[in-house]
């Protein structure tokens, strides 16, 4: 009599190949935040024109300049938000180990008494405040 059983096999996916594996091929990670650097460079320029009127005539120069920033902003606003589906979950976020990294110096330089206390845990909570505000409207 033949053996009729079968044995059949299933991977159970791991957080490491969950995270390995790409949403998204680079090519449509370039395309979608290739907005955002032109945008970067536009406010490079931007940046420089106000600079340059400030120098040649102070505020009142610069603010003759500030109605036509407004279209531009608007403009970063709706790239930014075309390129949500790229941001990534915080945890695994460049910026979210930045901020731990931060976090723990100064905490540990608080302890050992470089900083005072005032300013290491002022500090500690703007940088968190920062962090959650850009993610939150990132999320939005």
């Amino acid at each position: 009599m033949a053996d009729t059983t079968q044995t059949t096999t299933t991977t159970v996916p791991t957080v490491a190949t969950a995270v390995a594996t790409p949403v998204l091929t680079q090519s449509q990670i370039q395309a979608a935040t290739q907005p955002l650097l032109d945008d970067a460079i536009q406010a490079a320029h931007e940046v420089n024109a106000l600079i340059a009127a400030h120098k040649a005539g102070g505020l009142s120069a610069v603010s003759k300049l500030l109605p036509a920033l407004a279209p531009i902003v608007e403009k970063d606003y709706e790239d930014v938000k075309a390129v949500l589906p790229v941001i990534k979950v915080g945890y695994i976020t460049t910026e979210f180990w930045i901020v731990v990294l931060v976090e723990a110096a100064i905490g540990v330089y608080t302890y050992l008494g470089k900083i005072p206390p005032v300013d290491g845990s002022a500090t500690m909570a703007a940088l968190a405040g920062v962090y959650a505000v850009v993610r939150g409207l990132l999320k939005k």
